[in-house]
């Protein structure tokens, strides 16, 4: 069941994308991330790279809240 409520916030929702790609690689910390932020449709959404997966954590923290509350 789908209230009213819930198709409108649908139609002015504003499609955004996290992608978190970790890998790793051989030597001292071989943690490797690449963090890609973004609408859906943005001609370039913000890429961060990292060696540090706190930082990680960090950035998908900050999206996850900015989704929450938008400007």
């Amino acid at each position: 069941m789908t209230s009213t409520a819930d198709e409108g916030t649908r139609r002015n929702a504003v499609p955004v994308t996290l992608v978190i790609r970790a890998w790793q690689e051989t030597g001292h910390n071989g943690f490797r991330a690449r963090v890609i932020r973004g609408p859906r449709r943005a001609r370039r959404p913000a890429v961060e790279t990292t060696t540090d997966p706190e930082q990680v954590m960090k950035l998908a923290r900050e999206w996850l809240t900015t989704l929450q509350n938008p400007l």
